[in-house]
């Protein structure tokens, strides 16, 4: 049975279902700024700013 962090999620930015590695790029794009967001196709995004503030304050960003 997978765990909470191997399971999909709904992202606060899109409102649906993602895999845990489409959240992970997402993070490195918003977050950590190691890419770029236009290369997770998987979710599109329009107002950067807000989503990035709304994936700093989303549990599953925290990957210390």
């Amino acid at each position: 049975m997978p765990t909470i962090l191997q399971s999909d999620r709904i992202c606060p930015i899109t409102g649906h279902p993602i895999s845990p590695e489409v959240c992970y790029e997402v993070v490195l794009s918003l977050v950590c700024g190691m890419l770029s967001i236009g290369s997770v196709p998987e979710v599109s995004i329009t107002d950067s700013d807000r989503a990035t503030a709304v994936c700093v304050a989303c549990p599953y960003s925290d990957i210390d």
